[in-house]
């Protein structure tokens, strides 16, 4: 008896010959749409907000390790973490938009993070120094999250952008 790896009989030569000629097509076809969407394959290790989202984890980890209120501090270490954890899983994904889909959720945990910084340092949990500082950086690598889901908006959508802006300032104007 034949072995089948999952590509169908391997003892019929027009169905293995079928089989190959699919999968020759499939590859050229996602290889032309992945070229035409202009993806790239990213390396999270070499984004500077993955490095800096990186260290600011690590500070607001030891910030929050003798904290008292476990909720607080539970809540805070999962939402840093979460940051660079989503931009390296996006930058592992397959397209663009994957990946611009875990920079939302980055910039997201990002504001989490910072809501939680404000909180603790309002209720004397931290020190004011250290928490404006944290805070500062939070708010920079939310603005370089957005910089760099706009980087990888595809061509057409930032024309029809600037093709909507353009009419409503005529509009607005007229």
């Amino acid at each position: 008896m034949p072995i089948s790896h999952g590509r169908g009989p391997t003892r019929f030569p027009r169905l293995k010959k079928r089989f190959a000629e699919a999968d020759r097509h499939k590859t050229s076809r996602h290889r032309t749409q992945d070229q035409k969407m202009g993806y790239e394959q990213h390396n999270f290790e070499e984004l500077e907000v993955w490095k800096r989202s990186s260290r600011l984890a690590v500070s607001v980890l030891e910030l929050i390790e003798p904290i008292k209120l476990y909720a607080l501090r539970d809540q805070m270490a999962r939402s840093c973490i979460s940051v660079p954890s989503n931009i390296s899983e996006g930058a592992e994904r397959d397209s663009n938009r994957e990946f611009r889909r875990f920079l939302a959720i980055a910039k997201g945990s990002i504001g989490e993070l910072r809501t939680q910084l404000y909180i603790g340092l309002r209720a004397g949990v931290f020190d004011t120094e250290k928490s404006t500082l944290l805070i500062q950086e939070a708010k920079v690598i939310g603005s370089m999250l957005e910089g760099l889901r706009r980087r990888l908006l595809p061509l057409s959508t930032i024309k029809q952008k600037i093709s909507t802006n353009l009419s409503s300032l005529v509009s607005c104007v007229f």
